[in-house]
């Protein structure tokens, strides 16, 4: 069990420290060097990064030490109670990274659903088909340049209009194709949503794909 603890502690300490270069770069960022580089922020930068290096070892090896030290006191201790500041040494960054990210995965999927409903209910909705939705859904954008954040949406929802184009109320299959047509237009399955659109027996939902069409072609293209 020493052996685990102290696999835990280790990795307590490295969860910890790898945190600490994060919060000096951030501020490092936000000072003038955020909106121009030059020779003094690059000098800067090397200066801070290895601080940052020794400053990690240094409590990396701090926490180790201060671990092992508790370890010896609460085992020569009669008692079974163990001090609450060893408990953290060994599981606190631990507990704070595992629940973390069970609450963000948890968020994550309440954000999806929610914006799924948004397209559902817009669908289902009174809403003019010829007034574009508005939309606000969730995307993960982390890694992800600005121009690649539609294409990502339109990875995640883009499904779900598509479910209702064989409705048989023509509004509903209106405000699918709508709903559709809001997402990042690209790839073979637009041009197939096109195609069943221009052929739709409502002329509500052909003329909604007609004018589609009109203005696709005759914006000028940046």
């Amino acid at each position: 069990m020493l052996f685990v603890r102290f696999c835990c502690a280790s990795i307590s300490a490295f969860i910890f420290t790898i945190s600490i270069p994060r919060v000096s770069f951030a501020l490092f960022w936000n000072m003038r060097c955020s909106y121009y580089w030059d020779t003094a922020c690059e000098e800067a930068f090397g200066w801070l990064t290895s601080l940052s290096f020794f400053f990690v070892i240094f409590v990396a090896s701090l926490w180790i030490i201060t671990w092992a030290c508790l370890e010896i006191v609460a085992h020569k201790q009669s008692t079974h109670e163990k001090p609450r500041l060893l408990t953290h040494l060994r599981y606190g960054p631990i507990a704070v990274v595992v629940l973390s990210s069970l609450g963000f995965a948890f968020y994550e999927r309440m954000m999806v659903q929610y914006s799924r409903w948004q397209i559902v209910h817009y669908i289902h909705s009174d809403a003019s088909p010829w007034e574009p939705p508005d939309f606000d859904l969730y995307h993960d954008d982390s890694g992800l340049c600005v121009i690649s954040i539609p294409a990502h949406t339109y990875k995640g929802y883009d499904a779900i209009p598509t479910e209702y184009f064989n409705d048989p109320d023509p509004w509903v299959r209106a405000r699918a194709l709508k709903a559709r047509l809001y997402f990042y237009p690209e790839g073979q399955a637009l041009s197939d949503v096109m195609k069943k659109a221009m052929a739709d027996e409502n002329p509500l939902v052909r003329q909604i794909a007609a004018d589609y069409q009109r203005e696709r072609w005759t914006t000028p293209r940046l």
